[in-house]
């Protein structure tokens, strides 16, 4: 029995989104906010478009059928009680993205810069804030233990992501680190790494969880994950604060012990003078 090869060519005037590149990072502070900030690099897998681009061709209104390959926008359903939302791309703010909040849920629609057809790409930011008491949680025998709860994946759904790396940014301070993932991501996961992450105000580093996977399905690897961690509210709390205080403090001494130099260097001279006359 002999086989030959047969190609088989048809028409899909349909888009074709994969994320190249989606970088999750999930901000948790103790002071009852969690932040996330999410990168996503897009390209349209879909056939490429012959000649060049021009808009005026684009224009549903003259022609409906050509573009219809192409990423106009990208729409998601975000958790009703988030705040702050904001969209940004590499040039800056953009204004045609637009978010409505319904009875449970909401609704952001993503619209780029230009329509990205087939083999075309582009890439942004957005983020938005939820309060910590949907997500985190203070355990009833053991006040110092905490476990946030948050999705594993982004909002995106129908989707690949190749190359996906998530990270919890614990407050300064915690310790006791575990991360629970379910059973079906157990085995799909390329590394779990604890490190440390500096931003404002972070004068030892806050503890850092990354996550990496490759060629996650949004269908296959939508769900939770726990990180445990102690925290003490009465001492670690206050960290920060404290720091900052005693930095300003430090700075007037500083500023203190420099104006009083000056006016002694000052009187020195003038008393030289009188002396030399």
């Amino acid at each position: 029995m002999t086989f030959d090869q047969v190609q088989i060519m048809f028409t899909f005037n349909h888009p074709l989104p994969t994320f190249t590149e989606v970088k999750r990072d999930i901000f948790v502070s103790q002071w009852g906010n969690i932040a996330i900030d999410e990168y996503f690099n897009l390209h349209n897998d879909a056939a490429g478009i012959n000649g060049q681009f021009s808009r005026v061709d684009y224009q549903p209104q003259i022609n409906p059928i050509h573009g219809a390959n192409a990423i106009s926008s990208m729409g998601t359903k975000l958790p009703q009680y988030i705040h702050g939302l904001y969209y940004y791309d590499y040039i800056g703010n953009i204004s045609s993205s637009n978010a409505e909040r319904l009875d449970d849920h909401v609704f952001f629609n993503v619209e780029p810069r230009f329509p990205v057809f087939g083999q075309w790409k582009t890439d942004w930011n957005q983020g938005y804030n939820m309060p910590s008491q949907y997500h985190l949680y203070q355990s009833t025998k053991d006040s110092d233990l905490h476990t946030l709860e948050v999705d594993y994946m982004h909002a995106y759904d129908e989707s690949l992501t190749e190359d996906y790396t998530v990270k919890v940014i614990l407050p300064e301070g915690a310790t006791d680190i575990n991360v629970e993932l379910p059973a079906n991501l157990q085995n799909n996961i390329e590394s779990i790494e604890l490190g440390k992450f500096f931003g404002t105000l972070d004068y030892f580093g806050r503890p850092m969880v990354t996550i990496k996977q490759a060629n996650a399905v949004h269908d296959l690897c939508d769900d939770i994950i726990r990180v445990q961690y102690r925290f003490n509210n009465a001492r670690d709390l206050y960290l920060e604060p404290a720091c900052l205080f005693a930095l300003f403090l430090s700075l007037f001494l500083l500023a203190m012990t420099y104006m009083r130099l000056g006016l002694s260097l000052e009187n020195k001279k003038v008393f030289n003078e009188k002396k030399t006359n």
